[in-house]
């Protein structure tokens, strides 16, 4: 696996700052490949570091196959925040990737936003705000 991080790790930094819409395609996808490394690796808080790297290197991206790793990336980190039990913080991101990508029509992309919607109604439910939990389910 270190090889292989190593290897992603090459292509985008010796990238990253490229115009060129194809290569920037590979640097994104260099940088999911990487994230799915930490993720076998069991590393978590690498995993999530590289999914903001993504999100934030990416998120105006006019290129679907982009936009869809970034609404991906922000789902994983949404799941990762619930994990460590900051669930503000969660619902915040939930929140983004669904204001972000709600009128998306690509596949993967309405897939995230449903799931994130799911998992904000959880936990708004989880958190004991029932009111807002039922307003919410009823607005969607």
């Amino acid at each position: 696996y270190n090889e292989a991080i190593a290897g992603c790790n090459e292509l985008i930094n010796g990238f990253k700052d490229s115009d060129n819409s194809e290569i920037r395609l590979q640097v994104a996808k260099a940088l999911l490949n990487k994230r799915y490394l930490f993720t076998e690796l069991g590393k978590e808080e690498e995993e999530f570091a590289v999914c903001n790297e993504l999100i934030n290197g990416f998120k105006d991206s006019d290129n679907s196959e982009i936009r869809s790793m970034v609404a991906d990336s922000l789902f994983n980190n949404g799941l990762f925040l619930d994990k460590l039990g900051k669930y503000e913080e969660s619902l915040a991101v939930y929140d983004e990737l669904v204001n972000e990508y709600k009128d998306y029509k690509n596949k993967e992309i309405r897939n995230r936003v449903g799931l994130a919607l799911f998992r904000k109604g959880f936990l708004l439910g989880k958190l004991g705000r029932d009111k807002e939990a039922t307003e919410f389910i009823e607005n969607w």
